[in-house]
């Protein structure tokens, strides 16, 4: 008769406000790293707007001691749960639509930007020499994500400083956005226009070595998968009408 064998995960300390129904903190990817280290980058929903986190968080699992840390960032407000992928492999803790809609109909002051870009360690510790407020560099709005850094260069998705919030929330995600080019060293603003009929274009995966992005609320209403061919070249290589992508792979 075969036998399984099943190793067993101790308990960990469960995620901060994770049953708060007003912040609605979630992770959503994983990363393991060269160190050895299981990085989930945590991100909120929050129902009561007032109760956006106003700081920077990941979970770091490590493999050799079965044990899981939080690590904090002072410098943003709570981003996306998902990283922005360099093309040298550096992860990026990046800005997300919920924080940036959240401080718009919210009575908070003096939080930290909601959109900063911060670079992630193999060690799980945030890099304390980069930060960048895309915000200032774009004269933005807000930014709504960062969809990937390719060598220096981010792809943000922005509103821009004409933007006024709508009387409903709702209403919020139907504000026509921008793309630029934003240069991490420079800070130097390029138009992009690669994404515009995509509408949100997020990372789905990566095979040999090429990045591939998932989308939503593309004004034709089509669910694309593209493929990344350069800094602001991609491919649709698949369509469909209904239900968008979460994850693409290669089976070996």
């Amino acid at each position: 008769m075969k036998q399984t064998k099943i190793e067993y995960i101790p308990a960990v300390t469960p995620l901060p406000f994770s049953n708060d129904t007003g912040i609605k903190t979630a992770t959503y990817m994983s990363y393991v790293t060269s160190a050895k280290k299981i990085i989930l980058p945590i991100a909120a929903t929050p129902t009561d707007y007032n109760r956006f986190l106003q700081y920077a968080e990941i979970a770091v699992f490590d493999l050799a001691s079965k044990a899981v840390t939080y690590v904090k960032d002072s410098r943003m407000s709570m981003g996306y749960h998902t990283f922005a992928k360099g093309t040298d492999g550096s992860l990026y803790y990046r800005p997300s639509r919920e924080s940036a809609i959240a401080l718009d109909y919210s009575t908070v002051t003096g939080n930290p930007t909601t959109s900063g870009l911060l670079k992630v360690n193999p060690d799980g510790t945030f890099d304390p020499n980069f930060f960048v407020d895309l915000k200032t560099a774009l004269n933005a709005h807000s930014v709504n994500v960062v969809a990937y850094v390719h060598g220096d260069k981010a792809l943000a998705q922005y509103l821009d400083n004409t933007f006024t919030p709508p009387a409903k929330p709702a209403d919020w995600y139907n504000a026509p956005t921008k793309f630029a080019l934003v240069d991490l060293k420079t800070l130097k603003v390029e138009p992009f226009t690669s994404f515009e009929k995509y509408g949100t274009v997020y990372t789905v995966g990566t095979i040999d070595g090429v990045e591939y992005y998932g989308n939503i609320t593309a004004p034709d209403g089509k669910f694309s998968l593209l493929k990344q061919k350069g800094a602001a070249e991609f491919e649709a290589v698949s369509e469909a009408i209904g239900g968008s992508l979460i994850f693409v792979g290669k089976l070996r």
